[in-house]
């Protein structure tokens, strides 16, 4: 009696425990807490999960978005949309909340907002499968062509992704230009601001290879030391693999190069120039080619560079001087500042000297380029057989042993000069600019748009030629 008192438990209690132990020869089970189905949650914990691992995700395109290792399912998908899917495939009656507290607790995802840089063929494609009007065979020819647009697509990243033991493959393109100053200040947002621009150029080891910081090189200069065009891109490029590159080139055996189709930065006759005169004069024994993604699909290797600094450009909350841009930016490559490390040249006003009219092909339509000594290859589908094609003057060819690009005198345009300029790359400044000069050729001149950079003794040698 005294030991249920101070246990705080009945008479009645402790009767019936004792009297269940008598008849049944054990202790009463333990009955609260309700129904024990721990085993039968985690069975469709792990149906869930499988469901959701089913659905195809992605990383986001720069990384400029998200928390480290987020993934990203569709943008026209939803956990509503998924749950009921599950319920369609497993017959299974699993609640909502435990669908969604397993997708929030269990995976790093979220869903992509709608795509703002989305291929335009894609779209027109997915608008063509969804017309109701159209008949059975047309929707089949329909998702043929945008699985052949999408496999096309495929072919310039297996090409990238495959770098041989004796081939430099070289990634470049252009950053968002960087705003200066960076202030969460109102005023600033009604004021003149600066612009950074960053060329970036990566080489590029193979798929699943680490990207080092000693192989990105980053080239900066200000909105008001120079324009933002193929003439900055050409010379910016020029330096890299003269001087950056210059080891690993000279022990290769090929370039393979990568960019986006720009025509104002990349895809011109200004980079194609430079690149022919740096193989001529620098490494002639090496072969070179050139490719352009599908547009739509133009994601490189150096994007990823440029997702990361804005990643910890958005973590600074101001940013008042050029120098602080470029102490972020050294933290993911090698910085070249403008006036410092490299100038430029007017490539676009040397061209004219030895490039010859383009009647036979236009490079808004090359997928692949080769540089053949005094011709191009030329590729406007990836697995078609190269066709060369004549890009340099007459004068040119003639001339044994002459250099490219930097102010040597190569001779005069072909009289044809219209037919060779793309009126849709050039606008109508660009076009007089490069018409034929009728008197003699100026000699070059290096410009001289920002600080002046001396010009080493090789230089001026080859300048004067």
């Amino acid at each position: 009696m005294s030991l249920s008192y101070l246990a705080g438990i009945s008479k009645d209690r402790v009767t019936r425990v004792a009297k269940y132990s008598a008849i049944n020869a054990t202790s009463r089970p333990e009955q609260r807490g309700g129904a024990r189905k721990v085993d039968e949650f985690e069975a469709k914990k792990q149906l869930v999960k499988e469901h959701i691992e089913t659905f195809t995700c992605r990383a986001s395109h720069y990384g400029r978005r998200g928390a480290p290792g987020r993934k990203y399912l569709p943008s026209d998908l939803s956990v509503k949309k998924m749950h009921k899917l599950f319920d369609q495939q497993n017959h299974d009656l699993v609640s909502y909340s435990l669908y969604y507290s397993v997708f929030h607790h269990s995976f790093n995802l979220a869903f992509g907002h709608p795509a703002t840089d989305a291929c335009s063929s894609c779209a027109k494609f997915h608008f063509r499968v969804k017309d109701p009007s159209l008949g059975e065979d047309e929707k089949r020819r329909e998702t043929a062509m945008y699985i052949l647009h999408r496999r096309r697509a495929r072919v310039f990243y297996d090409m990238l992704g495959k770098v041989e033991h004796d081939a430099v493959t070289v990634c470049f393109d252009m950053m968002q230009n960087l705003v200066l100053p960076r202030t969460p200040i109102g005023q600033a947002y009604y004021s003149r601001q600066l612009y950074i621009y960053v060329f970036g150029v990566v080489l590029h080891h193979g798929k699943g290879s680490r990207q080092a910081t000693d192989d990105v090189h980053l080239y900066t200069w200000m909105e008001h030391e120079n324009t933002k065009g193929s003439n900055m891109t050409a010379s910016a490029l020029d330096h890299c693999l003269r001087h950056e590159l210059k080891d690993a080139l000279h022990s290769a055996q090929k370039l393979r190069l990568f960019s986006d189709c720009c025509f104002g930065q990349n895809k011109n006759m200004n980079i194609l120039s430079m690149l022919f005169a740096f193989l001529k004069t620098e490494v002639p024994q090496i072969t070179a080619e050139y490719a352009f993604p599908i547009r739509g699909h133009s994601f490189l290797l150096v994007d990823r560079v440029f997702g990361r600094i804005e990643q910890q450009v958005c973590k600074q909350e101001t940013t008042l001087l050029p120098e602080e841009y470029h102490n972020i930016i050294r933290n993911h490559g090698r910085v070249h500042i403008y006036g410092q490390h490299w100038q430029a040249f007017d490539l676009k006003k040397e061209m004219q000297c030895f490039v010859k009219a383009q009647k036979s092909f236009k490079l808004s339509e090359a997928r692949m380029l080769q540089f053949l000594n005094d011709k191009v290859g030329f590729k406007a589908v990836y697995n078609n057989a190269w066709r060369e094609e004549q890009v340099l003057s007459s004068a040119v060819i003639s001339q044994k042993g002459g250099r490219g690009h930097r102010g040597t005198q190569l001779g005069a345009m072909d009289a044809e000069e219209d037919d060779f300029l793309d009126r849709q790359l050039l606008d109508d400044d660009e076009v007089e600019s490069m018409k034929p000069n009728t008197h003699t050729q100026p000699k070059p001149k290096i410009n001289k748009t920002g600080p002046h950079v001396p010009v080493s003794d090789g230089d001026q040698a080859f300048l004067k030629e």
